[in-house]
């Protein structure tokens, strides 16, 4: 265990200590401004603007995604107009979708829900000019391993968002307000990091040149089925929570799984480090490395469990409003799945680095299908408590679905 620890400062410590930077300011900007945003907006508000970021996330499935990471292949190559074709492919999907939600919010306003309609409209007119900027531009600085840069604008992302969404949280009370300053600064921030991404590359050279790898459209979008599979499940909880639960509970739910989510920073971090690597490793070197090493990964991981547990439970009891005290018990509960998320995910950036489309298909269709079903049963069966318990014991059986498929698969 020490010699794998010192192999692992040796090998990433100057890219994880970039790459950490970020998570670190994005987890203490959160810690400060949660508890400003929860105390001026009314829990069904804040459950109500959490089920649209839902929607979003689940828009986003459609919108051949993993054509955007597919693409870090091609920048690692040297196929630098790769990632610009991946945007432009992108936007024919995105268009659409963004039409179709501003055709829905009238519908929802006529039909007296006014504050989800504005809402709604807001995010759709954030997720035509503003979305695919946000989650694509660092794509360039993780195939580049351009980890100074990244952790630079994840940090200012970190920053600049959370602190005018509170401050307009702080000085209204209005989540309609709330909602138009989120978006409008995560469009910015996108926007600005996109543009340096692409001339500090010189990425448009690239794609008037036609150095590109095209193989990544056909790679997003056959594993659109799997990205739609993955959201439904990722996104199943708050779809059920807020309309049947009421958004207020929707609201607990939501901080117990935002504070979760930063501690899950630590699996991109972890992609982001061992992706370029894995991407230039032949096949059968790399099962023998990752099997090698997955124990010792284990025991890593809970050691951070245990502390991030503690850390969480005490920053809700002393720091947010009474009313989210339930959401520490949600918390420690979701994180017990959290070293089976991080074995899964160093098997699953094994396939992706390879473009495996047919066992990322396996990987992200069946599993999450089984995700949906185990939720909802125990849902139906324990309430808010069986969905939660639902996903930890379903991060277990998606880690052992992996590690099966991965120990059996032959090139």
């Amino acid at each position: 265990m020490i010699k794998f620890v010192k192999n692992l400062f040796k090998r990433y410590f100057i890219g994880s200590f970039f790459l950490s930077v970020p998570q670190m300011v994005s987890i203490a900007i959160t810690l400060v401004t949660f508890p400003i945003v929860l105390s001026h907006l009314k829990p069904e508000d804040y459950g109500l603007f959490q089920f649209v970021l839902s929607i979003q996330v689940w828009l986003n499935a459609l919108t051949a995604e993993y054509s955007t990471t597919g693409s870090q292949k091609g920048l690692a190559k040297g196929l630098d107009g790769t990632f610009i074709f991946s945007l432009v492919y992108r936007l024919r999907f995105i268009i659409p979708l963004g039409v179709l939600v501003f055709i829905a919010s009238p519908v929802f306003y006529y039909f007296g829900h006014s504050a989800f309609a504005f809402i709604l409209f807001l995010m759709g007119i954030y997720f035509v000019i503003g979305y695919l900027p946000e989650v694509s531009y660092n794509s360039v600085f993780i195939a580049k391993k351009q980890f100074k840069y990244f952790s630079l604008w994840k940090s200012i992302d970190s920053v600049i968002i959370p602190i005018f969404s509170a401050t307009a949280a702080y000085a209204t009370g209005s989540v309609l307000v709330y909602a138009l300053v989120h978006f409008g600064s995560t469009a910015l921030v996108g926007w600005a990091g996109l543009i340096f991404a692409i001339k500090k590359n010189n990425l448009l050279k690239g794609y008037k040149e036609k150095n590109i790898d095209q193989s990544i459209a056909n790679y997003g979008l056959k594993l659109i089925p799997s990205a739609i599979a993955v959201q439904a499940s990722n996104k199943i909880t708050d779809f059920i929570i807020g309309p049947f639960f009421g958004f207020a509970n929707l609201a607990l739910y939501s901080v117990a799984n935002s504070l979760e989510t930063r501690a899950r920073s630590l699996i991109k971090v972890v992609h982001i480090l061992i992706y370029p690597d894995f991407a230039k490793t032949e096949w059968n070197d790399l099962k023998k490395r990752i099997r090698s090493k997955l124990i010792n990964a284990f025991v890593v991981s809970w050691i951070f469990v245990i502390g991030f547990s503690i850390i969480g439970y005490l920053y809700i009891y002393l720091f947010l409003p009474d009313f989210y005290l339930v959401s520490g018990i949600y918390l420690i509960i979701l994180l017990l799945g959290f070293p089976a998320k991080i074995l899964q995910a160093i098997i699953q950036t094994a396939f992706d680095s390879a473009l495996r489309h047919k066992e990322m298909s396996y990987l992200l269709i069946a599993p999450n299908i089984i995700k949906i079903l185990i939720i909802i049963a125990l849902g139906f069966v324990f309430g808010i408590y069986g969905m939660i318990w639902g996903l930890s014991l379903f991060a277990w059986l998606y880690f052992l679905f992996t590690y099966i498929l991965f120990i059996r698969h032959k090139v």
